[in-house]
């Protein structure tokens, strides 16, 4: 039987849809799920046509949040934890929850604290106290948590991929038996700049071409810098084969992943976490090949994919090769990546098992 008391969810929400508004959303479809009474105050930037409808928005939001976080039934806060500036909105609400004596809970889904120190986490760590308990998405980022901010004790694991099985999100290797044989095409699926490794894609591909030429290189996503876009369209003069399918959302994302044999994920980005399209990839059973950034290490186990530094992306075209010219090897690494699947959604479900059991408790 679940405890009497709301829990109020502090956080963004799609729109825009975000990996953090996709994470906290399913915070609390899984919370719901389970027959949790939830509060959403809802913190995306405000909306309007000008700038001051937007900010009047936010801070109507804000007040929301206020009337909330006060309410007399209330038993515990969530944040879902910021990684720049707007940890103030947060610390106002962990403050508040000290104030009224509630239970905290602090999701963290950025590195941007985690790959070095930061004043104001430090802070809102001692404000939380030692009894909140801090969500993580992997054994490494806890370890880090630890080690920067001492007062962050209670430290729990649950990756993305717990809340997205757990919301029918996850449909596990359903496309990827229907793939055999060679490597014949790879993907990229990710909003679409350098910081994302896009120019590093196109250079794997173009190199992988020399080589295969029949290899076909899908893209997916929103172009988000100028110099992509010139690098794309420099590359379709050169008579690279790219093919782009725009942003994909429900079954046009599930026909990006039957299209492809391999993702490539080159992502340059500092503060990368858990990617959830590399989890959509594995599960799919639809190897990955990723930057070790955060925690994709972790994300991706033995004969899952590879995990590699940003310099041995200049020659993973030769292994993309091997791939492309024995059909066994392919095989056996689309084989070994939906058994991956199958260990990581088994270790997912216990991760969310001992999360709602805090939760309930």
């Amino acid at each position: 039987m679940a405890p009497s008391g709301k829990i109020v969810l502090v956080g963004a929400f799609p729109p825009p849809v975000h990996g953090f508004s996709i994470a906290n959303a399913s915070v609390g479809r899984v919370l719901e799920i389970n027959s949790l009474e939830t509060t959403r105050c809802d913190l995306s930037p405000g909306r309007g046509d000008y700038s001051w409808e937007r900010s009047f928005d936010f801070v109507c939001r804000l007040f929301r949040m206020l009337l909330c976080l006060i309410s007399t039934d209330v038993r515990l806060t969530y944040i879902g934890f910021s990684g720049g500036s707007r940890q103030l909105v947060d610390l106002l609400a962990i403050f508040i929850a000290r104030v009224r004596n509630r239970q905290i809970m602090i999701h963290h889904h950025s590195f941007a604290y985690i790959n070095e120190r930061k004043v104001l986490t430090a802070i809102i760590t001692k404000i939380a106290g030692q009894a909140a308990i801090h969500v993580v998405l992997c054994s490494c980022m806890a370890q880090k948590l630890r080690t920067l901010y001492s007062d962050a004790r209670q430290v729990i694991c649950l990756s993305n991929l717990a809340l997205m099985e757990a919301t029918g999100s996850v449909n596990l290797h359903a496309r990827g038996l229907e793939r055999t044989g060679l490597l014949r095409s790879v993907g990229y699926l990710s909003n679409i700049t350098v910081e994302k490794g896009f120019l590093t894609f196109i250079e794997v591909v173009e190199k992988l071409h020399k080589s295969c030429p029949n290899i076909r290189a899908i893209i997916a996503g929103p172009f988000s810098d100028n110099e992509s876009r010139e690098a794309f369209e420099l590359a379709l003069n050169r008579g690279v084969p790219l093919e782009y399918r725009g942003p994909v959302y429900g079954e046009a994302k599930e026909e990006f992943f039957s299209a492809i044999d391999i993702l490539l994920f080159p992502t340059r980005y500092v503060n990368e976490a858990e990617p959830i399209v590399i989890l959509e990839s594995v599960t799919q059973g639809v190897p990955v090949v990723a930057s070790a950034r955060g925690c994709i290490s972790e994300m991706l186990p033995n004969g899952a994919g590879r995990v590699v530094s940003e310099d041995a992306w200049l020659g993973i075209h030769k292994w993309l090769f091997e791939l492309a010219t024995a059909p066994s090897k392919m095989d056996d690494l689309r084989l070994t990546t939906r058994q991956s699947a199958v260990l990581m959604v088994d270790a997912s479900r216990f991760q969310r098992e001992q999360w709602l059991s805090y939760l309930t408790a």
